[in-house]
C-alpha cells in the first residue's frame, strides 16, 4: 500500500493521482486550513511499480506544493482517522475512534504552511525524513500498536499547520 501526502499552497479545487502502473488512488483524508492543504491518499498497488515509475498529481494552481510517498507493507485496509488545524506551537491532530484491530500501523502527518521548521514528535513515533519548500514543512511519522486503543498525532511544529493520523489495520 502507499500512502501519498501532498502539501498545497492552494485551498480549492479537485485531486486526482495516477502512477505509471494504472493503480488507483482515493483521498483518505484534504484538511484545508488558511494558506493550503494536507491531502493524505492511499493506493492499493496491486500493479508493481518499477525503478523510475512516476507518481502524478494534478491539482488546481498552487503557489507550492510538496508531495512525498511511502510504503507501507503487512496492512490491509485503512481503519480510522483523525484530523485538526491550528495556529499554536502545539500540534495534534485530534484522537482517532478506538481501533479495531490489534497491530495496526499508526501514521501521521503533519503540515506546517508558514514556516519551513521541522516538526518534533512525542516519544512513542518513529520520525520519518521532513520536507522543506519555500517557507513550509510536510512532516511525517509512525507508531506499530500493540493494542486496540485511540491514537493521537501530537508535538510541536510552527505556523499555521494541518495535522492527522490514520490507522491501518494487518
Amino acid at each position: 500500500m502507499v500512502t501519498l501526502q501532498i502539501l498545497a499552497k492552494s485551498t480549492k479545487g479537485a485531486v486526482a493521482v495516477t502512477d505509471t502502473a494504472g493503480n488507483p488512488y482515493t483521498i483518505a483524508r484534504d484538511v484545508a486550513v488558511s494558506g493550503g492543504r494536507l491531502l493524505v491518499l492511499t493506493g492499493w498497488a496491486s500493479k508493481p511499480l518499477t525503478a523510475g515509475a512516476k507518481i502524478t498529481a494534478t491539482f488546481p494552481g498552487s503557489t507550492s506544493y510538496q508531495m512525498v510517498a511511502d510504503e507501507l507493507t503487512g496492512v490491509t485496509r485503512l481503519d480510522r482517522v483523525a484530523s485538526a488545524t491550528g495556529t499554536t506551537t502545539a500540534f495534534s491532530s485530534g484522537s482517532t475512534v478506538a481501533t479495531t484491530s490489534t497491530g495496526e500501523v499508526v501514521f501521521a502527518a503533519v503540515a506546517s504552511f508558514t514556516a519551513a521548521t521541522n516538526p518534533t514528535w512525542s516519544p512513542s513515533w518513529t520520525r520519518l525524513t521532513p520536507q522543506s519548500l519555500a517557507a513550509a514543512n510536510l512532516g511525517r511519522a509512525y507508531q506499530l500498536a500493540s493494542s486496540t486503543g485511540t491514537f493521537t498525532a501530537d508535538s510541536t511544529t510552527s505556523g499555521t499547520w494541518a495535522a492527522l493520523v490514520l490507522t491501518f489495520q494487518p
